[in-house]
Formats: C-alpha cells, structure tokens, sequence
C-alpha cells in the first residue's frame, strides 16, 4: 500500500478523504502512472474508494476505473 495511505490517517477529523490523498491520486492520473495509482487504490474500502471516485473528475474516474480493473467492485 502507498506510503501516503499506511504513514497518515486516510480520513480528516470530519471523515472526508485526506486532501493529499487526494492529491497523490490526481498526480499518479495526471502523469499516467498506473503502478502508484494501483498502490494509492490497493486495498481501500467499498466506501473510500467511492468518496475517492467523488472527489476525481469524469475522466479521471475513468482513468481510475480502467487502471483498477478487475479489482473495481462496481457495487
């Protein structure tokens, strides 16, 4: 799992996603990077990875959901 995800809490103290998770995902997009992308998503929940899909745009969903793969549980 990323290092940003096992080194800070995943959610703020009003449980939304952590900004620099956010981020680091939005960049591993941005550059194309398919392994971080995979590592940042790696073992998240049902529920992270849907607020996660909320804070992306639609074609960074896609990219997300592409790049996931099998492992995307559309549920």
């Amino acid at each position: 799992m990323s290092d940003i995800v096992t080194t800070t809490r995943l959610r703020d103290a009003e449980g939304a996603l952590q900004a620099d998770f956010v981020k680091a995902v939005r960049q591993a997009i941005d550059n194309g990077d398919k392994a971080a992308l995979r590592d940042l998503a790696d073992g998240l929940h049902d529920a992270d990875l849907a607020d996660l899909l909320e804070n992306l745009s639609a074609p960074q969903r896609l990219w997300l959901v592409e790049t996931i793969g099998k492992d995307f549980n559309p549920a």
